[in-house]
């Protein structure tokens, strides 16, 4: 799951999700950049702070880093109040997270892609009538296993 992670992203859409505790820019959590978050801030949604004209970090209680002044007072965002905020998956057109689609994602990031593909197909697994849950545990048990085989041949 946390290999996973850097293929999702946040998509606005009415703004109500949290300033702080929500990953709606590229800094993350604001909870996780500020040391101290203030009062005030803590019931704010992320429409309340950039959909104002000017800095949009001028109605922020909590002292942030310059830097992340500088990414949010840069931010444009449109906001559409009849579809709710979302994290999305990225390398598929509709944002919905398939295990294919996140298994294909992750082997193109890594150099994996030329040592299975060329050796062995693993397609039967997503032709299984399983769930996708159990389909990803099994090719999750599966990888592990022969891992394992591959390091420790006497296993």
């Amino acid at each position: 799951m946390h290999a996973l992670k850097d293929g999702f992203s946040w998509r606005a859409g009415s703004g109500s999700s949290s300033l702080c505790y929500c990953p709606w820019s590229s800094l993350g959590l604001k909870g996780s950049i500020v040391p101290n978050i203030d009062i005030h801030d803590f019931h704010l949604k992320i429409r309340d702070v950039l959909s104002t004209n000017g800095p949009h970090t001028q109605f922020l209680y909590s002292h942030l880093p310059h830097v992340a002044a500088n990414v949010i007072n840069n931010m444009h965002i449109k906001f559409n109040p009849s579809v709710e905020d979302a994290s999305i998956w990225n390398p598929n057109r509709n944002g919905v997270y398939t295990t294919k689609s996140g298994y294909t994602w992750l082997l193109s990031r890594t150099n994996m892609v030329k040592k299975f593909t060329t050796t062995f197909s693993w397609s039967w697994i997503w032709k299984l009538k399983l769930s996708e849950k159990h389909k990803f545990l099994f090719f999750g048990w599966l990888v592990t296993t022969l891992s394992l085989l591959s390091c420790c041949p006497t296993i």
